[in-house]
């Protein structure tokens, strides 16, 4: 793997067995999520999306609340089938 061998040039002190499990950890707990798996990658779920909102509304005031529509559009994404991930 690129990644791996990119960090083995960088850092005499890693190991590949180790790297290749963080890799694999990472992509597992971070980006292959219930999420992605149910919707596919670049996915947003709107409920989701609207609390994060309301949260940053907590500390910032808004001049004018954002809804969902306005931060995110599925319409640039692929077919959902392209974005499935097995």
């Amino acid at each position: 793997m690129d990644a791996v061998d990119s960090i083995l040039k960088r850092d005499d002190g890693a190991r590949r067995e180790v790297e290749l499990e963080r890799l694999r950890m990472a992509i597992r707990d971070n980006i292959i999520t219930p999420e992605v798996r149910a919707d596919g990658l670049g996915a947003v779920d709107s409920a989701r999306l609207e609390q994060a909102i309301d949260q940053i509304g907590l500390v910032q005031a808004y001049k004018a609340k954002p809804k969902p529509e306005d931060i995110f559009d599925a319409s640039f994404l692929p077919p959902a089938a392209e974005r499935r991930v097995n």
